[in-house]
């Protein structure tokens, strides 16, 4: 697994100002076509105000998430084709039935 102290100081660096540029754009792109919606649909009364939070929500959050994910999966790709992998280590968990030196005693 990588560490971040593996990765070169550069690269975080401009990792880290392209997520800042995604965050900021997606959220001033998903939020204008909501205000968009909502400006057109909300004038229908209370149905259309309704209807424009219940399409527009997701609608923002769809362009907010994809502007993430436009920058993330080329860092995602580039660490898979290194050889890094970010899976988690195993965790063992024990039995939780037979905890303790006298767990045959309890049915009694």
């Amino acid at each position: 697994m990588v560490s971040p102290m593996e990765i070169p100081v550069e690269t975080r660096r401009c990792l880290w100002l392209q997520w800042v540029v995604a965050n900021a754009l997606g959220l001033a792109a998903g939020m204008a076509l909501f205000g968009i919606l909502d400006d057109t649909a909300g004038e229908m009364g209370d149905t259309g105000d309704a209807s424009a939070h219940l399409g527009g929500l997701p609608l923002a959050a769809t362009v907010f998430v994809v502007c993430q994910w436009l920058i993330l999966r080329r860092y995602a790709q580039r660490m898979r084709r290194a050889g890094h992998t970010t899976e988690l280590p195993q965790k063992k968990w024990h039995d939780c039935s037979r905890s303790g030196p006298d767990s045959s005693a309890r049915g009694r």
